[in-house]
């Protein structure tokens, strides 16, 4: 069963200035999982003007792929993204899996336009 959450967009000094996102440090837990490896990718979308396409779009599992997985026990996940403002997603397919979505934390620092 295909499972998600997405936040809306979010900006940096109400999108004034360009951010860059390099680690996120997850906040999943898969409480009441039946699956061996339970595992949920987490997408990072950017972009630069409000109604505009995502530019860039970075997914990450847990387990260090480019749709960056997480699993029971990542740590960060290590991500490039760059724009005025991002949205965030969290989804899984796999068979058993439980999880549920905490506070995650986001290394973002200011960047210029290019």
């Amino acid at each position: 069963m295909e499972s998600f959450i997405e936040s809306s967009q979010m900006d940096v000094g109400d999108g004034e200035r360009f951010t860059f996102l390099k680690r996120i440090i997850p906040d999943v837990k898969f409480e009441g999982s039946t699956s061996i490896n339970p595992a949920v990718d987490f997408t990072i979308k950017a972009r630069n003007y409000p109604g505009g396409n995502y530019l860039q779009t970075d997914t990450k599992t847990a387990t260090r792929t480019a749709t960056a997985p997480v699993e029971q026990f990542t740590e960060n996940l290590d991500i490039r993204a760059r724009g005025r403002s991002f949205a965030f997603r969290l989804d899984s397919s796999g068979s058993g899996v439980r999880w549920k979505l905490g506070s995650p934390r986001v290394d973002i620092r200011q960047d210029g336009r290019r």
